[in-house]
């Protein structure tokens, strides 16, 4: 702050020379009370403005902290969680799928039925689909390599991850993910996936997806082992191929229930396309049933 300047002889020749002291100790304390009040004015603007940085509202990841709001505010692998029903959202979602679990059908077999509905959904490029956790104890799984899966998911053009997974989420969970690319989706549930809780996103007009492994039908035969380098037991030369031993890990493909589900004519990408949607209940009963059975162990009968 520039200083008062004061005329000390002018001020001496106006009155006495204590007075000129008492005049000129209340010009400092002046002086020094604007300096105070403007470094106090300085902090509080300060303040103020990283108040304004940090703002108010949800997500993460702004800039100075600040929530981002949009479509920004969803992670193209994390996609965007909001915990609570009561939670505000970054973006108004262009569509909904509720993930639900029904009671067992089959009193025998006490598993339920979980479900995503609709299981098959059409929507544009750019759409963002919220997924809504009615019940507990769920995940959204991209079917990708890097969770060691079989890749069902359009890949990224500028090379990165196309990988995507929710966190495992409890009920009253709203799930956020923009479907930016075109292409099918075929996505999981992690916990659930061998119940058949699958369910696939046709983004756009493109409806290519590589077939899905029958699950009813045999094991093809294993492989010759190899006795020497490049040979196996007949004499023939082997191939490199993509598991076992030595080998890069084998890519799993839809499993159980959830390949024959995403087998069923009413998950077939065009007639998604066609219907827009395709509700749990137009996938065929038959294709809905479970590999698995509750088996009590031998220690359940022990006495």
């Amino acid at each position: 702050m520039r200083p008062i300047e004061v005329d000390e002889e002018k001020v001496g020749r106006d009155g006495p020379a204590d007075d000129w002291s008492v005049q000129r100790r209340r010009l400092l304390q002046a002086a020094g009370a604007a300096a105070a009040l403007t470094a106090l004015g300085g902090t509080a603007s300060a303040a103020g403005g990283d108040d304004e940085k940090e703002g108010k509202g949800y997500g993460k990841g702004g800039k100075y902290g600040r929530p981002r709001r949009g479509k920004r505010a969803i992670d193209p692998n994390l996609g965007y969680v909001a915990l609570t029903p009561d939670e505000r959202l970054p973006v108004e979602p262009d569509h909904e799928v509720q993930i639900l679990i029904n009671p067992p059908s089959d009193p025998e077999n006490p598993i339920p039925e979980f479900y995503y509905q609709p299981t098959g959904l059409a929507v544009d490029v750019g759409d963002v689909v919220a997924f809504r956790y009615v019940t507990p104890g769920h995940t959204v799984s991209s079917y990708h390599p890097y969770a060691g899966r079989q890749l069902r998911v359009p890949e990224r053009e500028d090379g990165g991850l196309a990988f995507f997974s929710s966190p495992y989420l409890g009920a009253g969970a709203t799930w956020l993910y923009c479907f930016d690319r075109p292409g099918v989706y075929d996505y999981y549930c992690a916990p659930h996936e061998i119940f058949g809780h699958v369910g696939r996103i046709v983004v756009g007009e493109a409806t290519e997806t590589p077939p899905v492994p029958d699950p009813c039908a045999p094991p093809e035969p294993p492989e010759p082992p190899e006795t020497e380098e490049g040979t196996t037991e007949n004499g023939e030369g082997g191939d490199d191929g993509d598991g076992g031993a030595g080998g890069e890990p084998e890519l799993r493909p839809p499993a159980f229930t959830a390949a024959i589900v995403l087998r069923d004519e009413a998950l077939d990408p065009q007639n998604i396309v066609d219907e827009g949607a395709v509700l749990w209940e137009d996938v065929a009963p038959e294709n809905k049933q479970l590999f698995v059975q509750v088996v009590p162990p031998e220690v359940c009968s022990v006495e």
